[in-house]
């Protein structure tokens, strides 16, 4: 009997890592990793599925090891890294595996800015639900899926691929996503938004010929993409390939022209209800359990591509209400005492304002207040100025120090406090400053959240870091209080 091939993981407890090793699991392979936290459900789950987990990091793991499975996190210089290549071990990206794992399906590939994990998640649920047993990997964990990952035996995988360091061009989909186009994670471009958009020209240019693009048009740079704008030609050419648009503000649909809409919206508490319209037309009333107009825009992503894929339109809509949310998708922690915590991955200017609006538009008697950490020195430091003015729509704000893991480094002058003194002096704060406060440690930004939660009060906690301790914190401390 052939022996089975032997991946090894580095950082196997992470969200991408963790939803290939379980994938990789099911295609029959032997799998390992290790990671510095091995507690985390995701750990805990592969474990129980007979995955060798090993605390820390250490050349000795790689004994019987075929390949070595990296992300982008882990640095050149790594000693189980550069162990493996004196050893002759091949040295494989993340993605590059995935994509592999998943050949021999018919794809559906989601990337944007934002949006991609909670799209991927409802198409995922969707294809499921209507019988097509899709194999699915998502970039966080979903309800009942610890790994974000399913190891279906239908022709279709859904996979959440990743813009940030060009993964995605790992992927040759039949169906490409695309939610939004903006800046960041311009460090790992040059530093140039132009080369990041080029990114996403090539990864739609990869869909199969015979294949289909679901485009977000409430997006500027899609839009132009598309149409091209000022004399400047179209960048995308369909050749064939059947083109979807997608929209939910009204401007947004008409301009680019936009096939899929929705009519009557109605955004209530963690959820909305609308109808969906094709080319004008109702398609099917819709319920989701997730909140925001931001949302509604990722179900009709979701819809498109239901019916990219065969799926009937009306079981498709019906399903949307039974899924409940990524993990850390406006996670709602606890309801108590008139007090609601709730924690979101929001970490872009454009997630943090769309988060509050939903915050305010789901639940209009509360008082939100913001509680943010920063993530990554670039980031902010790029991203100053929309991020300063993405806490407008906030009643108060918390403000800590920016989170950011090796191998990053601090840039001279941009810190949380020079965030925070950006944001006060902007017009909205006027006369409102002792609303917001910087604390510089999470003990501190923990203090200030507990004096901001009075009955009526939704505490938004927002961050792509550590902050997502202070908010299950918090929570504990609402369910102690009786």
């Amino acid at each position: 009997m052939q022996r089975s091939t032997h991946y090894h993981l580095m950082g196997i407890g992470g969200t991408g890592m963790s939803a290939l090793a379980e994938l990789l699991h099911g295609a029959g392979a032997r799998v390992s990793g290790c990671d510095l936290d091995v507690a985390g459900p995701a750990a805990r789950h592969l474990a129980s599925l007979g995955v060798e987990v090993h605390p820390g990091h250490d050349p000795a793991h790689l004994d019987d090891v075929d390949v070595l499975v990296v992300s982008s996190a882990i640095a050149a210089d790594h000693p189980e890294r550069q162990a493996a290549e004196r050893r002759g071990i091949p040295v494989r990206h993340r993605a590059r595996v995935l994509a592999e794992t998943l050949a021999g399906r018919r794809l559906v590939a989601v990337a944007g800015a934002h949006g991609k994990t909670t799209t991927t998640g409802l198409i995922a649920h969707m294809l499921t639900q209507a019988g097509v047993d899709p194999v699915v990997a998502v970039g966080y964990a979903l309800p009942g899926v610890p790994t974000g990952a399913r190891w279906g035996r239908g022709e279709w995988a859904v996979a959440e691929v990743d813009e940030s360091d060009g993964s995605f061009l790992c992927f040759w989909p039949d169906v490409a996503v695309i939610t939004t186009v903006e800046p960041d994670h311009l460090e790992n471009w040059g530093h140039s938004f132009e080369r990041l958009v080029e990114g996403y020209v090539r990864f739609a240019g990869q869909t199969r010929p015979d294949g289909a693009w679901v485009l977000g048009v409430d997006s500027p740079v899609v839009r132009r993409l598309l149409d091209g704008e000022g004399g400047e030609p179209a960048r995308l050419e369909a050749a064939g390939r059947r083109v979807e648009r997608y929209a939910v503000e009204a401007e947004a649909a008409r301009l680019g022209a936009a096939r899929w809409t929705a009519a009557d919206v109605r955004l209530e508490g963690r959820g909305s209800s609308w109808t969906a319209l094709r080319d004008g037309r109702p398609v099917a009333p819709v319920r989701l359990s997730i909140p925001g107009l931001h949302n509604v825009a990722n179900a009709l992503a979701a819809l498109a591509v239901a019916e990219a894929v065969g799926v009937d339109l009306q079981q498709a809509a019906r399903s949307l209400a039974g899924f409940t949310g990524a993990r850390r998708r406006f996670e709602v922690l606890a309801d108590r005492l008139g007090v609601m915590v709730v924690d979101d991955y929001a970490h872009h200017p454009t997630e943090i304002a769309a988060t509050i609006r939903a915050a305010r538009q789901g639940y209009p008697d509360r008082r939100v207040v913001a509680v943010f950490q920063p993530h990554r020195y670039h980031r902010t430091a790029e991203l100053m100025e929309p991020l300063a003015g993405a806490f407008d729509e906030a009643d108060a704000v918390v403000l800590t120090e920016i989170y950011a893991p090796p191998p990053e480094r601090p840039i001279p002058g941009v810190d949380g406090q020079a965030l925070f003194h950006r944001m006060v002096e902007r017009p909205a704060w006027q006369g409102r400053a002792s609303r917001a406060a910087f604390c510089p440690t999470l003990e501190e930004a923990y203090a200030r959240a507990l004096e901001e939660a009075t009955p009526g009060t939704l505490l938004l906690v927002m961050g792509a870091g550590s902050v997502t301790r202070l908010a299950h914190r918090l929570a504990q401390s609402l369910q102690a209080r009786g």
